[in-house]
């Protein structure tokens, strides 16, 4: 599935697995 992450104003579309989405969520708020 696609995430989208808004993070300064700047879009992110991240594909990611569901066992990932925890993990991509603290990737993007550390960006």
């Amino acid at each position: 599935m696609k995430k989208s992450f808004i993070h300064s104003n700047i879009e992110l579309v991240i594909e990611v697995e569901p066992l990932d989405y925890a993990y991509v969520l603290i990737v993007a708020n550390t960006l």
